[in-house]
């Protein structure tokens, strides 16, 4: 399923889940109610999803994960990194991306303990769809739409 455009325009972060689902929190200004943040569910994005827990998206690498066909999750250890890191005991993690359109890799070493990434994960957070797709708030902010799989 293809996220709306529209949606993108709005959305400030993405919640990708280990079952393909994806929640999107949306910020509008508007005249009379000020700031106003709502979600919008997607259950099946078109993502393999090769991780536990979920991925936090923010905005500016959206469009960049939305090219992935799988996406695989090495959590953060000090054993992946170079000499270097291991030496130090700095723990490093890697997203890795398979195009959908080319047979290119796309690698992301992160430093959890010491840098933000756009691309967050979290291993021990789980949520599935079928949990939530009646749903009239999510986290704290209200559902506007939930987009479903036509069968």
């Amino acid at each position: 399923m293809k996220i709306k455009k529209s949606e993108l325009k709005t959305c400030k972060v993405a919640y990708l889940y280990q079952d393909g689902h994806m929640v999107l929190i949306h910020e509008k200004r508007d005249r009379d109610a000020g700031r106003v943040e709502y979600a919008t569910i997607y259950e099946d994005i078109g993502i393999k999803c090769a991780f536990e827990g979920r991925l936090i998206i923010d905005n500016g690498a959206l469009p960049f994960i939305l090219e992935a066909a799988n996406i695989q999750v090495l959590p953060s250890s000090i054993d992946q990194g170079s000499q270097l890191t291991k030496d130090k005991n700095i723990r490093v993690e890697t997203i890795i991306l398979k195009s959908k359109y080319t047979n290119n890799d796309w690698i992301i070493n992160s430093f959890p303990d010491f840098i933000a990434s756009d691309i967050k994960y979290q291993g021990d957070v789980s949520e599935k769809f079928a949990d939530i797709e009646t749903n009239c708030i999510w986290g704290m902010a209200t559902v506007k739409k939930i987009y479903r799989v036509q069968s």
